[in-house]
């Protein structure tokens, strides 16, 4: 999956699927054309996967309204 927000029905209705896929959840920021991060599913969660972890060669970071 990829674009906006991945909501946890829509995961969860996905793992409800009898020969369902792996569930990756990519993203980027708009300003990057390619993804940025990703993290997998877990059908036990019931909850769509968080955004993860940097792509390889890659680095993300948390920053606040402070930088």
């Amino acid at each position: 999956m990829g674009g906006e927000a991945l909501p946890d029905e829509l995961a969860r209705r996905i793992y409800r699927q009898p020969h369902r896929p792996r569930l990756l959840n990519l993203y980027g920021p708009t300003e990057d054309t390619v993804y940025s991060a990703w993290g997998i599913g877990d059908p036990a969660s019931g909850r769509a996967p968080d955004i993860g972890r940097p792509i390889a060669n890659s680095r993300a970071y948390v920053l606040d309204a402070l930088l």
